[in-house]
């Protein structure tokens, strides 16, 4: 009877789960790499990590790339081909890049079409107090084609500095550069915005000035839909008290909206923004009324540019009891990630992350349960989950989760220990996940708020390995990349590049 059982369990368990296929690179070789990037000297490199936070695709080419530094007039990445087989450092060649005292580069970012790629930069000019940004194709063998295209240029680089941001729309078809302006503390804030269609013309551009003192606002997100349209999410204080915002700007009508998000009561906190469809921006944020928490849905409208609250509901009944144990406080909840599924119904996670410091340095992160909520495009909820997961380590970009939507259901990924796999969902006294004992794992929730687990892979070659949740990347349509470790002991790791496809 209890073998019956068995394979009855696992024939339900293995009809349920998401087909997902795992492509694996060899085990990058860290002696030949520190050599090559001690050989170029680079001005910067991120330490302590396989794969840099600057990662980027080509699809004509399957390869992928991530970011190194600059070096001799030129960038260097670390490049694999077919996106998981380390090549060695590939050379952007960039005569226009000056290090000396009147001219500095910066990247900006790369952006693709079904057939090229560019990449956007900007060079100083400071005796003109201005800087300007160029788009430049590249070919496949990461050589410049043709002459930089110059984009548009902006003043007030001395006082209001030259960093900017790069949003895409959802359809990739138009672009969204910012710049968050240098202010000081009695400042008035400020950032600018500009609109770039996909041929890399300017459609709008506009500098916005909130009314705010520069610690008054903290920026969040800038996204931009698919018309053209730009929303900014942030935090505004006034007199001690913290409320998120959003920002809207319909270029179309110069209209301009600074909208309160959450409920008129209680503590509004930890929003995040998401557009469905790439044209309904809708924010999901945390309310809590003294010890009870809610989730609140706004959505902005588009025709009246005004916004909507859609309601609020419980995130779960057991919220309340978890939210302020383990070092954490309601402070440290918020909404992680917010996505929308082929149904147009969108799906919120929530979770606390703590950093750990000791004399303002940091020793460690930790984070918590992740619980899952779901709501029709109307803000009716449908469902709610918790994933149950302790985490706590050194290195931060291993530990928190990972939202695949796939048509009408989500995937949650995240590391965890190998003994939690055999524990219920609800299972409550779990191992706690450090980084050294691990297994990549996966809750599938369906769109009736249905769930099972599972690992991501049963590759023996990949047992013990952690995924980086930090660099994991879409490469396009459910095609995924990102890179893996497992520790050979407390101060030598191997490392691997991989895909992840789900289907």
């Amino acid at each position: 009877m209890r073998i019956l059982l068995f394979f009855l369990v696992l024939i339900s368990v293995v009809g349920y789960s998401q087909k997902i296929t795992i492509v694996k690179g060899p085990v990058i070789d860290q002696k030949q790499l520190r050599e090559q990037l001690d050989i170029k000297r680079f001005s910067f490199i991120r330490k302590n990590t396989s794969v840099s936070s600057t990662v980027f695709f080509d699809t004509r080419e399957r390869k992928a790339y991530t970011g190194y530094g600059l070096n001799g007039g030129a960038f260097w990445f670390m490049s694999f081909n077919d996106y998981v087989n380390p090549s060695g450092m590939k050379k952007l060649s960039a005569e226009f890049v000056s290090t000396g005292d009147k001219e500095t580069v910066q990247m900006v970012g790369f952006v693709r079409n079904t057939t090229k790629l560019f990449i956007l930069y900007t060079i100083d000019f400071p005796d003109q107090d201005q800087f300007s940004l160029y788009v430049n194709e590249v070919n496949g063998d990461m050589q410049l084609m043709g002459t930089p295209i110059l984009v548009s240029s902006f003043s007030g680089l001395k006082q209001s500095g030259s960093g900017l941001g790069l949003e895409k729309s959802k359809d990739e078809q138009s672009f969204l550069v910012f710049r968050l302006f240098n202010t000081k503390a009695k400042e008035k804030q400020k950032f600018e915005c500009r609109l770039l269609d996909a041929s890399f013309g300017e459609v709008w551009q506009k500098v916005f000035e909130p009314g705010n003192l520069d610690k008054e606002l903290s920026i969040q997100s800038f996204q931009v839909d698919n018309s053209g349209n730009c929303y900014i999410l942030a935090e505004r204080t006034l007199k001690g008290d913290k409320r998120p915002i959003l920002m809207s700007y319909l270029y179309k009508t110069k209209s301009f909206t600074i909208s309160e998000l959450g409920l008129d009561v209680g503590d509004n906190y930890g929003a995040n923004l998401e557009l469905l469809g790439g044209v309904k921006p809708y924010v999901v944020g945390i309310n809590k009324q003294k010890k009870n928490f809610v989730y609140f849905v706004n959505r902005f409208n588009v025709s009246s540019g005004t916004m909507e609250l859609l309601g609020s509901s419980m995130i779960d009944k057991d919220f309340n009891r978890f939210a302020n144990i383990g070092g954490f406080d309601d402070s440290h909840w918020g909404v992680v990630n917010l996505v929308s599924l082929e149904n147009n119904d969108l799906v919120a996670t929530f979770e606390a992350s703590l950093v750990m410091t000791k004399n303002g340095v940091i020793y460690g992160y930790s984070n918590y349960y992740t619980y899952v909520v779901s709501f029709t495009e109307d803000g009716k909820s449908k469902w709610t989950h918790v994933v149950r997961k302790k985490q706590m380590g050194i290195m931060g970009s291993f530990l928190s989760h990972y939202v695949f939507p796939y048509k009408n259901k989500v995937l949650i990924v995240y590391n965890d220990r190998p003994e939690n796999m055999k524990r219920a969902l609800n299972y409550v006294e779990l191992e706690v996940f450090s980084g050294k004992d691990a297994m990549m794992t996966v809750q599938e929730i369906d769109d009736q708020g249905k769930a099972t687990k599972y690992p991501l892979t049963k590759d023996p070659q990949l047992a013990n390995y952690s995924l980086n949740l930090e660099t994991l990347s879409k490469i396009q349509d459910n095609l995924y990349h990102s890179g893996v470790i497992t520790f050979k002991s407390r101060t030598t790791v191997d490392s691997r590049a991989v895909t992840i496809k789900i289907e």
